[in-house]
């Protein structure tokens, strides 16, 4: 039998750069700053205020009103570990 040590979770980070328009905004999203310490990162969920979603670690979003609520990053790990 091998026993795995017990899986660190990833820490979920991103970077992100906008461009304003007449009537929108334009976020260009990053999420390569994101870690996995044990293993490595197998996905990037995206969410976004407006309810839609995306998936990878760069991503363009554009938006034609202002949200009060944040853009969201959930990474997973090799193990199933999230963040």
């Amino acid at each position: 039998i091998t026993v795995l040590p017990v899986n660190v979770n990833p820490i979920a980070n991103f970077n992100f750069t906008l461009t304003e328009n007449l009537n929108t905004i334009t976020a260009q999203l990053n999420a390569s700053s994101s870690i996995d310490s044990d293993g490595t990162i197998a996905s990037y969920a995206w969410e976004f205020p407006d309810g839609t979603t995306a998936t990878g670690v760069n991503v363009s979003k554009t938006f034609n009103q202002v949200y009060a609520n944040p853009v969201s990053l959930t990474v997973t790990d090799n193990r199933g570990g999230q963040h």
